[in-house]
């Protein structure tokens, strides 16, 4: 999500001009910019002083880290943009999988999807929580719409050229899992 001091953000357009901050992200410091905006990187404990100063117009975020850190005091306006998600992933190397009894793969797989369920369920309400908390301090929140929202991610397709083929098939699996919700 992106949250300003100023104005709320409906389109690609209310993009231009505003200085957001970021942590030191390497993806952030390309999209940022191909958005229309200037890419601050900043440490999260100086985005709430950036703000007082006007150091910067707003910043990207997740919704329970804009209520719980207080920005939404600071920049009460907030878009919901779905720019990115926080993803949680269970990993184990072959080697290590291969050392386990079928009886225990099918366990752990058994216990990952439980997990994976559980953190779904667990974010979805903290996002709302944290959504209901602002609203109900009068911050506004805007919800892109789909045109806009494609605008959004046209911005950003070159980033997409220089991935490998690896990354490409990651990327894929990723979009069609969201296509899928």
């Amino acid at each position: 999500m992106l949250f300003t001091t100023g104005k709320a953000i409906t389109s690609l357009d209310d993009m231009k001009d505003l200085r957001l901050g970021t942590e030191d992200s390497s993806q952030m410091k390309q999209v940022i910019p191909m958005w229309g905006a200037e890419a601050v990187t900043l440490p999260p404990d100086e985005i709430a002083l950036a703000l007082r100063t006007d150091r910067i117009d707003g910043a990207e975020s997740t919704l329970p880290t804009y209520v719980d850190s207080g920005y939404y005091q600071l920049a009460p306006y907030w878009t919901y943009d779905r720019h990115s998600y926080n993803a949680d992933v269970l990993v184990a190397s072959s080697e290590t999988w291969e050392t386990f009894s079928q009886e225990e793969q099918t366990i752990i797989e058994r216990c990952a999807a439980e997990a994976a369920s559980w953190q779904r369920d667990h974010w979805q309400s903290a996002e709302v929580r944290a959504m209901l908390h602002a609203s109900r301090s009068g911050c506004y929140m805007a919800l892109l719409d789909e045109e806009q929202a494609e605008k959004f991610r046209a911005a950003v397709q070159p980033i997409y050229e220089h991935l490998s083929d690896a990354q490409k098939e990651v990327v894929q699996a990723v979009q069609a899992l969201a296509d899928s919700d």
